[in-house]
């Protein structure tokens, strides 16, 4: 949830840190969300992952609204669940 500094958070460099740490303690989970630090919370990882993704659940959040102008842009229905997974795998630099 803080990787990113749109309003609080790390830097890609301490997110590195953090991921690394995590990773040679054992930790394999990483729970984001499309919302936090304005989709940095999933590019940030996505970048760090490279050659190793294989290694890591990558756990994101979809409910909150893509777009407030959009009724549609949110909810777990399966039309927001489909166009918020393309988008986070597109964040994260994976293919769909």
């Amino acid at each position: 949830m803080t990787f990113g500094e749109k309003q609080i958070g790390s830097s890609p460099q301490e997110a590195r840190r953090i991921l690394d740490l995590y990773g040679e303690a054992g930790g394999n989970v990483i729970d984001t969300a499309n919302f936090y630090s304005g989709g940095r919370s999933e590019t940030i990882p996505g970048e760090l992952l490279a050659g190793r993704r294989d290694r890591f659940v990558v756990a994101s959040k979809y409910s909150v609204s893509r777009d407030g102008g959009d009724p549609n842009g949110a909810g777990s229905h399966r039309k927001n669940l489909t166009l918020s997974l393309e988008a986070s795998l597109r964040r994260l630099g994976w293919p769909a």
